[in-house]
């Protein structure tokens, strides 16, 4: 028998999405941060993943709970 909780967490794909900073930030994965929002940070943990405009770096993020990327594994992918 399934139970399904209606209060557990939503599942975390743990999909990696690679791209330039200014990419997840156009993508809603990373958002503007630092002094005068001259650096991306991922949008979960708010960890610094290079200068806003940078077009050219790549850097991967990856997908927690629907929405949610970060730099470092996410929380739910660590288990």
């Amino acid at each position: 028998m399934i139970v399904d909780d209606p209060n557990a967490p939503p599942p975390s794909s743990c999909a990696t999405q690679r791209a330039a900073p200014v990419a997840h930030i156009s993508a809603g994965r990373a958002v503007f941060g630092g002094t005068f929002n001259l650096r991306a940070l991922a949008n979960a943990g708010r960890r610094d993943i290079g200068l806003a405009w940078d077009f050219f770096s790549q850097v991967a993020l990856q997908k927690g709970a629907a929405g949610q990327w970060y730099a470092t594994a996410a929380p739910a992918c660590t288990r």
